[in-house]
């Protein structure tokens, strides 16, 4: 799996690329926890390119939410491809995470609220 990150404005994007499972979800977790360490509390992650994510990948993403609450950030996920959406879906982390359709609508949304 390959990890891209940039930076709009003060929110992180984060697009993951490949497959998200017991193998490479260790590094999605260590990434993410460096970051909130680092004191990065607003992030998107992108999930376009994602083709296939596992239980590992979703605990991932579930530790991430529960490491970054406490400090007042916030996780939005964009762009699940149609599997990625059904595993979110029956997994159901959508009523569990903000999920957007386009990776720019989750950047806007996360800004918005963000400065509130």
């Amino acid at each position: 799996m390959d990890i891209n990150e940039r930076m709009v404005g003060k929110i992180l994007v984060m697009e993951l690329k490949g497959r998200l499972d017991a193998v490479t979800s260790p590094q999605l977790r260590d990434r993410i926890n460096t970051l909130v360490d680092g004191g990065q509390h607003h992030m998107v992650i992108g999930f376009e390119n994602l083709e296939y994510i596992s239980s590992a990948g979703i605990r991932v993403l579930l530790a991430a939410l529960a490491k970054i609450r406490p400090v007042n950030g916030k996780i939005v996920l964009a762009s699940p491809g149609k599997l990625v959406e059904e595993v979110f879906r029956i997994a159901g982390l959508y009523s569990i995470f903000p999920i957007y359709v386009d990776e720019e609508k989750a950047v806007e949304d996360l800004n918005a609220t963000w400065n509130e």
